[in-house]
């Protein structure tokens, strides 16, 4: 597939088409703690652990930090430092996959109950995501 250079700016809830939504447990209050997958709420959003931004530079963030995967296997937060690298996520919205230069996609992993990267597949439900409000 091929991904646009426009980047889609997006907030509110990331949801999978499994019906997890990314869910921060307060982890982006500090760095190092994971990026969860939790419950999501009908209608509007107010809770602000599962407030997530994907800028227009692409990065991930919290209400706080940026998300980076170059820790653990699942995402975690770390101060933001606009570099690509683990921190660089790009939408392609003809997959509705959140992509890195790895070849990895962003996956609720349901098991787990946090969000990973995981190899990409087309079609794959924890790696298909919706957001509550976007910005094209």
């Amino acid at each position: 597939a091929v991904v646009s250079t426009q980047s889609t700016g997006a907030s509110g809830q990331f949801r999978t088409d499994e019906d997890r939504c990314m869910d921060t447990r307060g982890g982006d209050l500090s760095q190092g703690n994971a990026l969860h997958l939790g419950s999501c709420t009908n209608g509007v959003n107010t809770n602000s652990n599962r407030f997530m931004m994907l800028t227009k530079e692409n990065t991930l963030m919290g209400l706080n930090f940026c998300t980076d995967s170059g820790f653990a296997e699942h995402l975690q937060f770390h101060n933001c430092h606009h570099q690509g690298g683990g921190q660089k996520f790009v939408y392609d919205p003809a997959t509705r996959q959140i992509r890195q230069d790895t070849g990895k996609c962003l996956t609720g992993d349901t098991k787990l109950e946090k969000v990973t990267m995981a190899p990409c597949v087309e079609g794959n439900k924890a790696q298909l995501w919706s957001f509550e409000f976007t910005y094209f």
